[in-house]
């Protein structure tokens, strides 16, 4: 007997001990007994008619009466026609497939009239037809896109922090998710370029520009960024390969990263990994990555910056149009946005607030990701590889031609096709071979560096063929004359106008962090005008000043009037660009 057919029986076997030994009536002996006078009439009935068994849960003759029983061929049926009837987004028509169901001619007369009945009367079908009708919400979003409901469901809650296997939870250093973030507010770059009204006037470009930053997924620990500025306010695979590298160099590769598709998934992104033996995983949704979650946080904290937008265009409706009126020169937007000196110094405080602030699981209780990034994250391996080919302009796919010389049209300076080829020592052996060259068209003269594309007596796939190829090409570069910019082809105008950019899609300009638990561990800042002049420098956390800082020289330092900047002079001269200048100073740049 079941639980509750034991205790019914005890409460029958207690009133009629009650009566007979106190000879109390039915109704007093019930009360004694805390039994109701009905419930102990009906199970007395049942238990004389039926024995134990009538003491069992009967709910068959519970509820409403069913107005019609479908047939599993009747229920197959309408439930296939639900599915069907696309009636609003991961819903069907029980209606619908109920008529369908009256006209097919395996339904039952009785099924039939009852279907018939309620709509002849204009009344809903009863709940028990719904019910048996009734599919599960996620069975008709399966139905129509089972991909994407596949995705949507591939991670349930707390499994995206547990080994693939799913028997432990991650350790620091195992898992980085990667991606990229507008922020939420617009910012003041120095752009030497002056390829807009903006930076034509005030020496600045105003935007919001790309960060791309990394997270732990085991402590939620933000170990480096990336704020990448270009002219189209975009970024591209050898952007994402430098911020990786930077980080990687400084605090330690990660066994496995989880990417997105469009950039993350480009040629030189994969190369780039496979070369640095980090394993990849795809996130087709943006709840498949931790770090879209840590986006949330960190937009918060920075949402005291001045010259706030929103996510949306025209979302901040009147800073909105103070960025046209910036944009149109009829504004100075140094007085009215941050300049890019206040936005990394935010950028850092706000990152290391989070890095030091206790998060709460309810699956792994309470922690403070720097603490568990420095206890579990200390064994990561370094970047020790050479990997800045993969930062370059140019990968191309070429076979090695007589003589050893590689080469094929690329687009040049001027936006012409032209030829670029390289030689090498080694490129002999390999004539009628494929090779992948990673080179600068706007700069040959630095060479290219060349990797066998396939197997070889001389060389395996992927094998360094030669680190520095010479370019042996009258490749165009780009002289100043009196009227601008020329192309000239002599072989001596290489060296004297090397690695001169003068288009304005090349300007790039960056600022890496890399952290630890205690702090930055190193600022890079990078700057390339476009004009041919690039400078890196690096500096250790503690360093705030020149002293202590790494600066690589740059190439062919640029003065205002090999520039062309006529404007750097007003710019130079107006007080409320010290406090740019200082910092610029500062920087090297």
């Amino acid at each position: 007997m079941s639980p509750a057919a034991l205790e019914r029986l005890e409460a029958i076997r207690a009133v009629e001990e009650a009566k007979e030994r106190r000879r109390l009536s039915v109704a007093v002996a019930c009360k004694s007994c805390k039994v109701p006078r009905v419930n102990f009439d009906r199970w007395s009935k049942r238990f004389r008619e039926q024995g134990p068994d009538g003491l069992e849960d009967n709910y068959a003759e519970c509820g409403r009466k069913a107005d019609a029983i479908l047939t599993p061929a009747e229920q197959a049926f309408g439930r296939e026609k639900l599915l069907a009837f696309n009636r609003a987004d991961g819903a069907g028509s029980i209606n619908a497939a109920a008529l369908a169901i009256s006209q097919w001619d395996g339904c039952s007369e009785e099924t039939r009239a009852a279907i018939l009945k309620c709509r002849k009367s204009g009344a809903a079908y009863t709940p028990t037809i719904r019910k048996q009708l009734h599919v599960d919400e996620l069975v008709i979003r399966y139905h129509r896109s089972p991909r994407e409901t596949e995705n949507s469901l591939a991670n349930r809650r707390g499994c995206m922090r547990m080994s693939r296997d799913g028997t432990r939870r991650l350790r620091a250093g195992e898992r980085q998710s990667w991606d990229d973030g507008s922020v939420n507010f617009v910012v003041c770059v120095p752009w030497h370029l002056a390829d807009d009204i903006c930076s034509r006037k005030f020496g600045v470009k105003l935007g919001r520009f790309q960060l791309l930053i990394g997270v732990d997924d085991a402590a939620a620990f933000c170990p480096g960024f990336d704020f990448t500025m270009r002219d189209r306010q975009s970024y591209r695979g050898e952007d994402v390969c430098r911020a990786m590298a930077r980080t990687w160099a400084a605090t330690g590769k990660p066994a496995e990263v989880v990417l997105e598709k469009g950039v993350w998934e480009s040629n030189r992104v994969t190369e780039f990994l496979a070369a640095a033996g980090v394993s990849v995983t795809r996130a087709y949704r943006p709840n498949h990555k931790l770090i879209e979650n840590y986006f949330n946080g960190l937009w918060t904290v920075l949402g005291d910056l001045p010259g706030q937008i929103g996510r949306f265009r025209g979302e901040m409706e009147d800073n909105a149009k103070l960025v046209e009126a910036c944009k149109a020169g009829h504004k100075d937007p140094r007085n009215i946005f941050p300049l890019l000196p206040a936005v990394m110094d935010a950028m850092e405080r706000a990152i290391h607030l989070r890095n030091h602030t206790r998060t709460t699981s309810a699956l792994y209780g309470q922690c403070i990701p720097a603490e568990i990034w420095e206890e579990e994250a200390s064994t990561m391996p370094r970047l020790a590889d050479d990997l800045s080919h993969f930062f370059r302009g140019e990968i191309k796919e070429w076979t090695v031609m007589r003589g050893g010389i590689v080469g094929g049209s690329v687009m040049s300076p001027f936006g012409e096709s032209i030829k670029y080829y390289f030689d090498s020592d080694e490129l002999y052996k390999f004539q009628g071979q494929k090779v992948r060259v990673y080179f600068d068209p706007f700069a040959p003269s630095d060479g290219a560096r060349v990797h066998a594309l396939q197997n070889s007596p001389n060389a395996n796939k992927g094998d360094l063929i030669a680190a520095k190829a010479e370019c042996v090409s009258n490749a165009p570069s780009l002289v100043r004359d009196m009227q601008g910019w020329a192309m000239d082809f002599r072989p001596e105008a290489a060296e004297a106008a090397r690695g001169i950019r003068a288009r304005k899609t090349k300007a790039l300009r960056t600022e890496t962090r890399t952290l630890s638990g205690s702090g930055v561990v190193s600022r890079t800042s990078s700057a390339r005008d476009g004009l041919g002049n690039f400078t890196e420098i690096s500096r250790g956390g503690k360093a705030t000043g020149g002293e202590g800082a790494e600066v690589s020289a740059p190439r062919r330092p640029a003065t205002a009037e090999h520039e062309g900047n006529a404007f750097a002079a007003r710019v130079a001269a107006d007080p409320r660009a010290a406090d740019l200048e200082a910092w610029e100073k500062d920087h090297a740049f």
